[in-house]
């Protein structure tokens, strides 16, 4: 407990102290989300905020005192490969196959390491299965940073359930990197929480993705094959994996590629019906922290399939409800411009798929 306690600290504290600092340079230089065909806005907001976050994070690693063994050297050669590819596109606009490509050997990098999933007694399934599952995530929550404080928050509740899972086991590994994250996800809230002051950028929400995925790889490996349990890291990142599904799925059935931008994220659609950015990041702080409590009660009580296949019902029916699976309109339908919907301040100049920073969409009402 002492150790985590000074983990959180570390992280916390040199999160709040760089943010600034990165905020500072990022005005000197420029660079700023500016307006795309995706948005409404106008000015500039800085970026670059997964620069903090990165040197917050692994600082906080260095303070635990955690050996530098086979395993946490890989780790740290992926987070470095999908943070250094984060921070071009942030600065250069990558082509999405250049992205994935790099999460792609990322997660070769951690399958290596020893971070994999252990479904199936043929390597390749486990090879496919680890591969899939990290990129599921880094992209998950590349997509769902589009409000402000919104990827931040929604990972800070994930990883308070990750660690406290990982106590209970001793995996004192686990609880660092999980404790570490929290510390930079609220040092960095303080500087994004709506209305932001700068964004944390692709170099942002692709390391909290590859770090939850890590961890969602630790506990399948901590557990038997083919379990129900397997579910449970997924309800504690629910709300992103469940978004980006429908993403995918929705821009397939449009015959567009996965990383085609659009604005029919859950977050966007809340938006359009009149939700203020802060009770949108607010609401989905609560739902996350919903779903984590069903996977920490599944996994405490062996409730894991029930549990699961009840938020899987719940998780697809405001899906519907809300026309996540639905075609895009035209943006002037999607956000009307009058005078009753007046942007607040400047968002990201693309859409997270699209390769650059996320999108966040303020409204003020009249």
């Amino acid at each position: 407990m002492a150790i985590s306690i000074v983990i959180f600290l570390t992280a916390f504290g040199t999160s709040a102290c760089l943010v600034p600092v990165v905020r500072h340079f990022a005005r000197q230089w420029s660079l700023y989300d500016r307006a795309g065909e995706l948005k409404i806005h106008v000015g500039g907001i800085p970026r670059l905020g997964g620069v903090a976050i990165a040197i917050a994070f692994v600082t906080a690693l260095v303070a635990s005192g955690q050996p530098l063994n086979r395993e946490i050297v890989y780790f740290l050669g992926a987070l470095a490969l999908v943070w250094l590819v984060g921070l071009v596109d942030d600065l250069r606009d990558l082509p999405p196959s250049v992205r994935v490509v790099a999460q792609a050997v990322s997660a070769v990098l951690l399958y290596c390491g020893g971070w994999r999933v252990e479904m199936s007694t043929y390597s390749v399934i486990n090879f496919i299965a680890t591969i899939v599952l990290v990129m599921w995530f880094v992209n998950s929550l590349n997509f769902v940073d589009g409000v402000d404080g919104l990827a931040a928050g929604i990972t800070a509740v994930a990883v308070i359930a990750f660690a406290i899972v990982f106590v209970t086991q001793a995996a004192y590994l686990i609880v660092a990197l999980a404790t570490a994250l929290l510390g930079c996800c609220v040092g960095f809230l303080l500087f994004n929480f709506p209305p932001a002051s700068i964004f944390m950028g692709d170099c942002g929400s692709t390391v909290l993705g590859l770090v939850l995925g890590s961890l969602t790889l630790a506990f399948l490996r901590s557990h038997p094959r083919a379990s129900f349990e397997a579910v449970v890291p997924l309800l504690f990142v629910a709300l992103p994996l469940a978004d980006a599904v429908f993403a995918v799925v929705r821009r397939l059935r449009q015959g567009k590629s996965p990383w085609a931008g659009d604005r029919r994220h859950y977050y966007d659609l809340l938006l359009h019906r009149g939700w203020s950015p802060q009770k949108v990041v607010l609401v989905s702080y609560s739902v996350s922290a919903l779903f984590a409590l069903m996977g920490l009660l599944g996994e405490r009580a062996r409730l894991s399939g029930p549990l699961g296949i009840l938020a899987g019902v719940v998780i697809v029916a405001l899906g519907v409800l809300l026309g996540s699976l639905k075609p895009e309109p035209r943006l002037a339908r999607l956000f009307p411009t009058d005078p009753a919907c007046v942007p607040i301040h400047d968002q990201n100049s693309h859409h997270p798929e699209e390769g650059s920073p996320t999108t966040d969409v303020a409204v003020r009402s009249s």
